[in-house]
């Protein structure tokens, strides 16, 4: 690091007021340090414990080949304190190296079109093969955890070096009938915003729409928001993203997300509808258009469980589908759907898996095979194997369960129909004899000698 850079980064941790701005963002990349010519026998633990002095740390991630690390804050003011360790020794011993502490910049890539079947594990593969060994800090995929159809990922590299070489032989790849697309992470160019309309979606800036009829104009949509977190006077493409997404579900019809650009003006409108009791936009006399706060996880997904789980067998296809639990909690926010779907048919020939459903908050998965007949099969080998392992990556150490929908639902935050449909079947198969205790009496020796007689 240049001597001008060092009195630049002391000079904000002196001054305050200069970074006033930027010590409320709590975005990843304004918070992250990377810590390089650290001992190759050092662990996460000493590196933290070391960094601990500077603020809560979030998260450390060590390259232990390349002696480096990259350690995430809690707030920006915590990393800009960070810095203040460099040129020491590490662990303020003699005999240890002295570090350097920069801020995390312009090392992150964003990539999207690879494979449907890639994990992080083929995506961190496909870099090291042209960076090296331990060129990766992480392979971030949040796309899985809003919505598991998205397909992009967040790839952060050791440095902006590396993000050039990598965007310079990666990005326009073709990969079977892919052509991968890099970039670096928060490019503004006119062309990533058209590629990278895909990112992820922060959910606090995202209504949920139904009734939304194909006769409904996007510009009325807009207005009638407008008019409710008192923006009237915003143009609709300052306001908000640009057109409605307007999915198509099958079945699903009518639906829509509309992303606002400000989270104020989403949480205006949810405030005053909690007040008003009124949740929807009135397009005419006849027509309104309903509206909701996105949940954390894929939205659809999510309505199509509780539908199963309200229902249950009264839902004609019901008993093609299976449940899988329980898996890893920190693993199945990664778990590929493809990469499952192919793993299930290899271990069960000629059975074809239909659709997928991963449940985060539920540890566990739902199948749905074509007819009853697979369903039987997967039972059969699926149920009490001991782990769930998919190209190397173990998803639960567990004795794995294969059960109904129901079964799934009920190992963590049942709802009050399955509990009520269990009790009922308890009830069934012990009946209770009124004025007689269900408490099972011990037997002294007397009791049992008079067995015999």
């Amino acid at each position: 690091m240049s001597t001008v850079g060092q009195k630049r980064q002391h000079s904000e941790v002196e001054d305050p007021s200069k970074s006033e701005i930027s010590l409320d963002r709590h975005e990843r990349e304004y918070c992250t340090c990377v810590v390089t010519n650290l001992p190759k026998s050092t662990n996460i633990k000493s590196i933290n414990s070391f960094f601990q002095i500077c603020g809560t740390i979030k998260q450390t991630k060590f390259l232990k080949n390349k002696q480096a690390a990259k350690i995430q804050f809690s707030c920006r003011k915590e990393m800009l304190s960070s810095l203040t360790m460099s040129f020491k020794h590490f662990n303020n011993n003699p005999q240890s190296p002295i570090i350097s502490v920069e801020p995390y910049e312009n090392a992150s890539l964003w990539v999207t079109n690879y494979p449907v079947d890639y994990s992080y594990i083929e995506i961190k593969s496909m870099f090291e093969e042209i960076l090296g060994i331990d060129t990766v800090f992480e392979v971030r995929l949040p796309s899985l955890q809003f919505n598991s159809n998205k397909r992009f990922a967040y790839v952060d590299l050791l440095s902006t070096d590396m993000c050039t070489k990598a965007i310079t032989e990666l990005n326009g790849k073709k990969i079977g009938e892919y052509k991968l697309i890099v970039k670096m992470n928060g490019s503004k160019t006119s062309e990533n915003k058209i590629e990278g309309s895909t990112q992820e979606v922060d959910n606090n800036k995202e209504l949920y729409l139904t009734n939304l009829k194909g006769s409904c104009n996007d510009e009325d949509v807009f207005r009638l928001f407008k008019e409710k977190c008192g923006c009237v006077n915003d143009r609709d493409e300052e306001h908000f993203a640009i057109p409605i997404k307007r999915p198509k579900q099958g079945k699903i019809k009518n639906i829509g997300f509309i992303m606002f650009r400000k989270t104020e003006c989403v949480e205006k409108i949810l405030t005053a509808s909690k007040e008003t009791k009124k949740f929807f936009l009135i397009l005419d006399k006849k027509h309104r258009v309903f509206y909701q706060k996105v949940e954390s996880k894929g939205y659809l997904e999510r309505m199509k469980f509780k539908k199963m789980i309200k229902f249950g067998q009264k839902l004609k296809d019901y008993n093609l589908w299976i449940s899988l639990y329980p898996l890893f909690e920190d693993k199945i926010k990664f778990l590929n759907k493809y990469q499952l779907s192919e793993y299930l048919e290899s271990e069960l020939p000629g059975c074809k898996v239909v659709d997928v459903l991963i449940v985060t908050d539920h540890q566990g998965v739902l199948v749905k095979f074509s007819n009853e007949k697979d369903v039987s099969k997967a039972q059969l080998k699926l149920n009490n194997i001991k782990c769930l392992q998919i190209r190397n990556v173990k998803y639960s150490n567990d004795v794995i369960k294969c059960g109904t929908v129901l079964d799934l639902a009920g190992t963590r935050g049942t709802s009050p129909s399955v509990i009520t449909e269990k009790k009922k079947v308890e009830i069934e198969a012990k009946p209770t004899v009124p004025g007689k205790s269900t408490e099972t009496k011990q037997m002294t020796t007397d009791d049992f000698k008079s067995l015999f007689h």
